[in-house]
């Protein structure tokens, strides 16, 4: 405990653990292979196309099924580099050691306090299934980037219009790489609303979502003139809806009923398909609600219980699947992320337990992104990977209680400048766990 004390109180802390976290996503991405296959596939193949000057596009027919955030970023970096996997990885890399430095700083502001960032920041720099996702070309990293410097904006001690302005041009972005970003401003600003009531900050919010609907709307205006009518970003909803909400569905992905999937398929545009398979999906849930209500647990479940999505990816990627030793070490390495989950999940819940309740409306945050996502879940279907954008969350409050244990036994002149917060972030009335409590 005395060594993790000094650790922490070391300045050089941050740094160490942001060049540890380059470190181990580098060498994750120059020692294993994953080729783009599945959904990561199509993003690295729209990304050429975009670069190449053919639109989004697939054997020539404009599309919209996945989103095209993260295809759009890929083709901005082949301009420059020319289609390449190892820039695709590289950038991965860049983007997930954002990922950690941005979770400090959250941290860091949610608590008022540098142990709970630099914690928080230990954890994250050494998460295995983060560090898997660097090999892969999917939408995930990016996109949890995003959400995560559009919430930092937010958390700006002294805010001004044009940060709400920067926010809403980043979560617009967000949107266009995953369209569940939509309402992660509003559970800043909900959070903010109940705890206190003012004029600025619902004005704050029209800013945020004026700069974030500018960011989105050339995209839905192209979707309407390719389909005909709106369509907010993807069509793939209503496929979603009724993978989850089928006579076959079992609250994880799985299969669609023959009768429904030949209705589907049956229609040669994509729009039409997703007009189909919405409809057979919201009549499914209208003829058996008591069964779409059941399958709640089971979603939970898949979307919570593992988290090695990153590296069995990895596995199928590299060909691992093909001989009976090769994928030997991706098996060890999945017990070890699964195990580094739970544990940060058991000391989330430590912190709740331990926490003053009702929480101040800035140490929610986390709590209300991850009801968000999770709730967003629930009417179609769960999915590990879904979580992906939750693990900070999970962090930050993992690192406040871990922060706690640590420094519990050190003297109040040490730990001063790291736990109580500092004369600036009195004045701006961020809300501090009360001493005691640490």
């Amino acid at each position: 405990m005395s060594l993790c004390r000094r650790l922490l109180l070391s300045p050089r802390f941050v740094p160490l653990c942001l060049v540890a976290a380059l470190a181990v996503r580098l060498c994750w991405v120059l020692f294993v292979e994953a080729r783009p296959i599945d959904d990561f596939g199509w993003y690295y193949d729209r990304a050429v196309d975009l670069a190449a000057g053919r639109g989004l596009t697939v054997q020539g027919v404009p599309t919209a099924y996945w989103p095209v955030g993260y295809p759009l970023l890929l083709a901005g970096l082949f301009v420059l580099t020319g289609p390449s996997l190892l820039a695709a990885k590289l950038l991965n890399v860049a983007l997930g050691v954002g990922i950690v430095w941005l979770s400090y700083r959250i941290a860091r502001r949610l608590f008022s306090s540098q142990a709970a960032g630099r914690m928080a920041l230990l954890l994250l720099a050494f998460y295995p299934n983060h560090i898997a996702y660097t090999s892969l070309t999917a939408s995930e990293t990016p996109f949890l980037f995003l959400m995560l410097l559009g919430c930092l904006i937010l958390l700006r001690k002294k805010h001004r219009l044009r940060d709400d302005g920067l926010a809403g041009i980043v979560f617009g972005l967000g949107c266009l790489t995953k369209p569940t970003m939509l309402f992660v401003p509003a559970v800043f600003f909900g959070l903010s609303l109940l705890s206190r009531f003012r004029w600025p900050t619902v004005a704050r919010g029209l800013v945020v979502y004026g700069a974030l609907g500018l960011v989105i709307l050339p995209w839905c205006v192209r979707n309407y003139e390719v389909f005909g009518r709106p369509v907010f970003i993807v069509t793939s909803g209503g496929i979603n809806l009724l993978i989850g909400n089928n006579p076959l569905a079992n609250g994880g992905y799985g299969r669609v009923d023959p009768v429904s999937e030949a209705l589907v398929v049956a229609e040669k545009d994509e729009g039409a398909r997703e007009i189909v398979a919405r409809t057979i999906a919201r009549r499914y849930i209208q003829e058996h609600p008591g069964r779409t209500i059941g399958l709640v647990p089971s979603r939970l479940w898949h979307l919570y219980a593992k988290d090695v999505e990153g590296i069995y990816w990895n596995e199928l990627a590299g060909g691992a699947e093909e001989g009976p030793v090769a994928g030997r070490p991706f098996f060890v390495l999945k017990i070890l992320a699964e195990l580094y989950y739970l544990v940060i999940l058991a000391m989330f819940a430590a912190w709740l337990l331990r926490a003053p309740f009702p929480w101040p409306a800035q140490s929610a945050l986390g709590l209300g992104l991850i009801v968000y996502f999770t709730l967003v879940m629930m009417p179609l279907f769960g999915s590990s990977r879904f979580h992906f954008v939750l693990v900070p969350c999970f962090a930050w409050y993992a690192g406040a209680w871990l922060a706690a244990r640590v420094t519990v036994t050190a003297t109040a002149s040490a730990l001063t400048p790291l736990i109580a917060p500092t004369v600036e972030e009195r004045a701006s009335g961020v809300h501090a766990i009360p001493r005691r409590e640490w």
